[in-house]
């Protein structure tokens, strides 16, 4: 990924897209990938929250703040909003016990 944003001959930087299965717990590894310039196509990653779309884009976005303040996200989680703390417990964060194999990464 993060050759999108390499300097090749006269192409413009790249702004790198992440789509298909994007939930919360993968937004630490994309941005540790890609940095903080990266775009996540989230979809069912919002729709699917058990708490529905608005718990789900409120999830996303404390994750991607944990992630721009160096907070792990099990501690946001642990310490966040009841939003984040059900999508964590519904897909699980990537690298962790079992969610690493949810995911082909």
């Amino acid at each position: 990924m993060i050759t999108a944003k390499a300097p090749i001959y006269d192409v413009k930087p790249m702004l790198p897209f992440v789509g298909d299965g994007v939930v919360p717990g993968l937004v630490p590894k994309f941005m540790k990938d890609a940095g903080n310039d990266i775009l996540l196509g989230v979809g069912a990653g919002i729709h699917a929250h058990p708490m529905g779309p608005r718990a789900g884009a409120k999830a996303f976005r404390e994750a991607i703040d944990a992630c721009m303040n160096d907070v792990p996200l099990r501690e946001a989680a642990e310490k966040g909003s009841e939003e984040l703390k059900v999508a964590v417990a519904k897909w699980g964060i990537y690298g962790e016990d079992h969610s690493k194999n949810l995911y082909a990464l």
